[in-house]
């Protein structure tokens, strides 16, 4: 879908400018992603995971096998999974908690997330979060649970990112315990 290919270029674009090297793994049916830190990450496009009878197609599978991790990223368009005419809501939730359930990190990114990365690059600019700043007193509040549960401070400002740019975030420090502290 052009959706899934705005992401794959622009998520490429946000990476090569982070300093990570991108090329086309021999099968020429993946990518090879090597992190500045030397992690080694493997990319697969529409990939078919079976679950307890379900099946599922996320649009990208990530795996680094030196950490044991799989991301599964959903580059889902509002009309063919959210709308009238196409609602798959309860269905693709339920697909993606079995995946859950098996380890993997499941990833969302919507055209508003690919369209605003796609902007600061071009221009740029810092790209901004999917969510305005909160009034200071919940900021003040999302802090102090963070800090309480062992996180950072600078973590607050993960939690309203730009999910791509989260996502390269990951890639780079695959931090399993910080990434689940702020997902809570």
């Amino acid at each position: 879908s052009e959706l899934e290919k705005a992401f794959r270029a622009s998520l490429f674009d946000l990476l090569n400018k982070r300093g990570h090297s991108v090329s086309v793994a021999m099968d020429k049916q993946s990518h090879i992603i090597v992190t500045p830190s030397g992690k080694q990450w493997t990319l697969k496009e529409q990939v078919t995971l079976k679950n307890h009878g379900q099946v599922t197609i996320p649009h990208f599978v990530f795996r680094c096998e030196a950490e044991d991790a799989v991301i599964s990223v959903y580059a889902d368009g509002f009309h063919y999974h959210a709308s009238e005419q196409h609602n798959r809501i309860a269905d693709d939730a339920a697909k993606r908690h079995e995946l859950r359930q098996e380890g993997h990190i499941v990833w969302n990114v919507t055209w508003d997330d690919v369209a605003a990365l796609r902007a600061a690059l071009t221009n740029g600019t810092d790209i901004p979060p999917r969510v305005e700043v909160a009034p200071h007193e919940i900021v003040v509040e999302a802090k102090k649970s963070i800090t309480e549960m062992g996180g950072e401070v600078d973590d607050v400002a993960l939690v309203a990112a730009n999910p791509i740019e989260w996502l390269a975030r990951v890639l780079d420090e695959p931090d399993w315990q910080r990434w689940q502290r702020l997902a809570q």
